[in-house]
């Protein structure tokens, strides 16, 4: 049954599939099979960033509606993606931790998109998420922003204890971000992990650019 009011949200602003627009979902069956039918992804552990898992490489259908998550705050399709990809987590962690955004960047778009996708990975695998492990101190500018040779010193040194830290130590944590490019911003996520005391950090994202 619906929820009150719910089928007049409906029908003022009914759900559109976030990579074709048809009506009906968050992501239709056609563009939900596209935006998985490649995965899963991987991208080995090297030079400090850790293994990582994806939906899939970034393009088509899966671009369109990671960018609707990111810039239109679409959480019914971080919900969606976020399942699927829990799908190809086939190793075993203690806890999740969503890549921070900055408060000054948190404050301006309102949302952190890696956390919308970290609560449905982790409400479909029941691993418990912690956002206050690591915190970012650095306001630095967009990675999508920078050329790729300047996105390692970008973050580097960006993101230290947060006010949780206690809670990754000894712990397999599972880092989520929404697209990686380079690997950089989860290599410094998983340098700032490891000096709390994880034991071990892998990553997740709903992209990584091939």
């Amino acid at each position: 049954m619906l929820a009150p009011f719910a089928w007049i949200a409906g029908i003022v602003a009914p759900l559109r599939c976030a990579a074709c627009d048809a009506l009906g979902s968050s992501l239709c069956e056609s563009c939900s099979a596209a935006c998985s039918n490649h995965g899963p992804v991987t991208r080995a552990a090297k030079s400090g960033a850790p293994f990582t898992v994806a939906l899939g490489p970034f393009g088509g259908a899966l671009a369109r509606a990671v960018r609707h998550i990111k810039f239109g705050g679409r959480r019914d399709v971080a919900r969606t993606l976020g399942g699927l990809l829990a799908g190809y987590i086939a190793f075993g962690a203690d806890v999740i931790v969503p890549i921070p955004l900055h408060p000054a960047r948190l404050r301006e778009r309102g949302f952190n998109q890696a956390a919308l996708v970290a609560d449905a990975v982790a409400a479909t695998l029941g691993i418990p998420i912690e956002t206050e492990a690591i915190q970012r101190i650095n306001a630095t500018a967009p990675q999508s922003r920078l050329p790729l040779a300047a996105r390692r010193a970008n973050v580097r040194g960006a993101f230290g204890a947060g006010p949780r830290a206690s809670e990754v130590f000894g712990r397999r944590v599972l880092v989520i971000d929404d697209v990686v490019t380079t690997g950089s911003t989860l290599t410094s996520c998983a340098d700032s992990l490891y000096a709390c005391g994880a034991e071990e950090v892998i990553g997740a994202a709903l992209a990584i650019r091939i």
